[in-house]
């Protein structure tokens, strides 16, 4: 059975606007200087309408562990399919709500691996139709690798000649794909938040994250609460969702005889965190010893928190997973050191190999996975469960009677059309000054 929460935001609305006030002020007092709005609109109907793409849904699933799974699915909004649209919709929100108060427009730049572009693309797009925004003062540039042009769903933002003028989807060819956030973060540095009347925003805060991730925290606390020890499986690159539910957790009830520990999945090639847990280091060298076979795979049976099998030993399912040495480690790791958790790497084989028996788990869900997984375009949950299934059958997770399974994204290749590459515009990691003319341009159309 699924149960289903039509609109999380609203209903925590006033937790949410609360944090808000308090992490804009702590940015206040930082003093990076970055603009970032500070108040949320009033709840009207026509920002209930806004918020209504939020839906979370929750459902008890057979993974084949034995032991209570619940499936947190937190990526239902059909234009989307990402845990970045309840993120999106609030700073869009945040947006809206500072150019009523003060008549400046606002340019949102943002540096994506693929889903937060799309889904703030997609939040901007529901404000222009429901009227709460329009182009003359809500417009966005996002700055997204190369790699990843395949993740990106077409939208009016892209088909309409005048809304892909003032909402341009630009993509850098990298050498890494973490230089994107490097080249948005130095354009932040450079180019003055004020010009005129529109404002540049740059949303690298993680507390943008937080203020909507910390609603799987109070969903969990509300409605399915731990009886037992739980863990919570996530694919990660950074673990912004999972900081953002220890942090709600932390808010709501900082006392509970029973916090959830995490069980974090990454694949091969950015395995940072969980080799940081287990090895105590983001040093590749430190990997287990991988031998080739005769099949022309590799194999190791040194560690139980690696693959035993892999094509390649630096190996990517997804090109949303990009991060390399994430600056949230410490935070990570001291609640896991407190609450309990570690970490896996999975392989595409290992996810192939299982893939049926996730299908079959997710059947009776409103989540649904391709006949053939090779139609899968984001792979966050099929790794999310594959990780939990294997550290079940490793002895993982011994001692744990229950987990919950994170939904932060799935979508195939019917679920959206990509991009037209006629409609990107394409930059190279060595031209900074052609991304900040282009932001620049593009806040300056509004303008005049």
């Amino acid at each position: 059975m699924t149960t289903l929460v039509e609109n999380p935001i609203c209903d925590y609305y006033d937790h949410i606007c609360n944090q808000l006030r308090a992490s804009t002020d702590h940015l206040e007092q930082a003093g990076d200087g970055l603009f970032s709005p500070r108040y949320l609109p009033e709840l009207d109907q026509q920002i209930k309408q806004f918020f209504a793409a939020s839906s979370i849904s929750y459902s008890l699933i057979d993974l084949g562990l034995g032991i209570e799974t619940i499936l947190l699915n937190m990526s239902r909004f059909e234009r989307t399919r990402t845990t970045k649209t309840n993120p999106s919709l609030l700073m869009v929100a945040r947006a809206i709500e500072h150019s009523r108060r003060s008549g400046e427009a606002v340019t949102i730049v943002t540096p994506s691996s693929g889903n937060k572009a799309t889904a703030l693309r997609a939040a901007v797009y529901r404000a222009y139709e429901l009227g709460l925004a329009s182009p003359d003062t809500l417009n966005i540039v996002c700055v997204v690798p190369a790699d990843a042009e395949l993740k990106l769903w077409d939208s009016p933002l892209s088909s309409d000649d005048r809304l892909r003028a003032l909402n341009p989807l630009v993509t850098v060819e990298t050498s890494t794909r973490d230089t994107v956030k490097k080249m948005v973060s130095s354009a932040a540095r450079r180019l003055p938040s004020l010009a005129s009347k529109r404002r540049l925003w740059f949303t690298l805060s993680l507390d943008n994250y937080v203020l909507a991730d910390q609603l799987r925290a109070f969903l969990e606390i509300d409605r399915f609460a731990p009886e037992v020890r739980r863990w919570h499986a996530h694919s990660v690159s950074s673990a912004f969702g999972l900081i953002g539910h220890s942090r709600g957790w932390e808010r709501r009830w900082s006392d509970a005889p029973l916090r959830p520990g995490y069980l974090l999945v990454q694949h091969l090639d950015t395995p940072d965190m969980v080799l940081h847990l287990t090895r105590g280091t983001f040093d590749r060298t430190q990997l287990p010893q991988y031998q080739p076979s005769a099949n022309g795979r590799f194999k190791q049976t040194d560690s139980a928190h690696f693959p035993t099998e892999t094509h390649r030993i630096d190996e990517c399912i997804d090109t949303t997973f990009y991060t390399s040495a994430p600056v949230t480690q410490p935070e990570m790791e001291g609640y896991i050191a407190r609450h309990g958790g570690t970490g896996i790497v999975v392989s595409r084989i290992e996810c192939e190999r299982g893939y049926d028996q996730v299908r079959k788990a997710l059947a009776h869900t409103d989540v649904r996975l391709p006949d053939d997984p090779g139609r899968l375009r984001e792979h966050s949950l099929l790794m999310a469960a594959t990780g939990a299934r294997l550290a079940h059958t490793r002895g993982l997770l011994e001692g744990v009677g229950s987990v919950v399974l994170h939904n932060s994204g799935s979508y195939t290749d019917s679920d959206f059309d990509p991009v037209p590459h006629r409609h990107l515009t394409r930059l190279h990691q060595d031209q900074p000054q052609a991304l900040d003319d282009l932001i620049e341009r593009t806040r300056g159309r509004m303008l005049g």
